[in-house]
């Protein structure tokens, strides 16, 4: 009888442990760098449903691209007029209170373009990056499942350590 509770307890930890399915989310390739030279990009976050990238974000890491001067030529040098369209998009009330003309702005910090063109940003509790228009926020959030995916060594490393104890425990 106690051997068949052990190998009740072994198989009930070996399914909690395998239940769990992964998700592989590929919609970034975290491998490929865009663009050349100051304009090399790790994650490019494209707006546009063309292929020619007629609108896009980025985060670059060079040494010009991370100072306010920086992420203020980002800007400047996108003129791009843009719509938002589609089920994922949803539009939310941001914790600040934003006026006048557009700027860019992160984390609290307003850098004014002396720009008039809309735009779009989105904000967390009044943190955040973006281009914003207003007190209202476009932002987009991709709804993918998660769960914990389960590591081979850790399964069996347990499985061979209860092995052991039914061993031990069947020696005395």
């Amino acid at each position: 009888m106690k051997s068949v509770r052990m190998l009740m307890a072994v198989l009930c930890v070996v399914f909690i442990s395998t239940g769990a399915y992964a998700y592989t989310w590929d919609q970034i390739d975290l491998e490929a760098t865009y663009g050349e030279g100051d304009n090399t990009a790790l994650l490019v976050i494209d707006f546009s449903s063309a292929s020619d990238d007629s609108f896009a974000w980025k985060i670059n890491f060079s040494d010009t691209s991370i100072s306010a001067i920086g992420l203020l030529n980002v800007v400047a040098a996108n003129d791009s007029s843009f719509t938002v369209e589609g089920s994922g998009w949803v539009t939310q009330i941001n914790y600040g209170c934003y006026s006048g003309t557009d700027s860019w702005w992160m984390n609290n910090v307003t850098y004014d373009l002396g720009e008039t063109w809309p735009g779009y940003g989105a904000a967390a509790d009044g943190q955040g990056i973006g281009w914003k228009s207003g007190e209202d926020a476009n932002t987009y959030s991709p709804e993918t499942p998660t769960s914990p995916v389960p590591i081979p060594g850790p399964v069996l490393l347990l499985g061979s350590g209860l092995f052991g104890l039914i061993g031990i425990r069947r020696k005395r």
